[in-house]
């Protein structure tokens, strides 16, 4: 992605983050989280395989906010190594 096509990323997963709606899908990943760790349920390796999709998903939506932030970290780093660029 193009840094222009960065910020208009991390600008929209921002809105997104501030959305009502937002606390509403965290709470749900993280029940689906709590519940696949009930083996109890799992009955077959289909099963199986699915919670554990299920997990993998819900917990790569809970770290989008990471992934948003290290995003948005880098820019900082490229502008301190540009800094320090010119003074050389």
């Amino acid at each position: 992605m193009t840094r222009e096509e960065e910020e208009k990323y991390c600008s929209d997963m921002r809105d997104l983050f501030a959305a009502p709606g937002w606390a509403l899908l965290v709470s749900e990943c993280r029940d689906a989280i709590a519940s696949s760790d009930n083996v109890d349920q799992i009955v077959n390796l289909e099963m199986l395989y699915h919670s554990k999709g299920c997990k993998n998903f819900a917990l790569q939506i809970l770290a989008l906010p990471d992934h948003v932030l290290s995003i948005e970290e880098s820019w900082s780093e490229e502008e301190v190594e540009g800094v320090d660029a010119s003074y050389s």
